[in-house]
């Protein structure tokens, strides 16, 4: 008898007798609280705070936010998405007129931990 012969695939009533539970809404979470949550060398891998000053191409407002320095950038797309309102897929980023990639870390582009940043979202229609 093989292992999956043993384990029943059908599902128990009671699996579904509670209710779902929210998410936490990590919207208003503060990264400097995240990084407090962290052991030490969590913390060291996921490094300091980068301060990010955004402008929009489309006239919004500028906003201003902290990441963790370990954060990708398209992290920091979708954060601007739930900040703005404005699509990830409508925006692209750019430090020093150069574009960011989404796969890249801040680590990996020229950002500094415990700095300011200039970045300028680019909306497309």
């Amino acid at each position: 008898m093989c292992i999956r012969d043993r384990v029943s695939t059908q599902s128990t009533g009671d699996e579904w007798a509670a209710p779902p539970k929210d998410l936490e809404n990590t919207a208003d979470v503060v990264p400097e609280a995240k990084l407090e949550n962290l052991q030490a060398e969590e913390r060291d891998l996921a490094g300091g705070l980068a301060t990010i000053n955004f402008t929009f191409s489309n006239g919004h407002a500028p906003l201003q936010h902290k990441f963790v320095m370990g954060q990708t950038v398209g992290f920091v797309k979708q954060r601007l998405e739930d900040l703005s309102g404005i699509s990830y897929s409508k925006m692209a980023l750019s430090l020093n007129s150069k574009v960011l990639i989404d796969p890249l870390s801040l680590n990996d582009l020229p950002f500094k931990p415990n700095e300011e940043h200039d970045v300028v979202v680019t909306v497309s229609e």
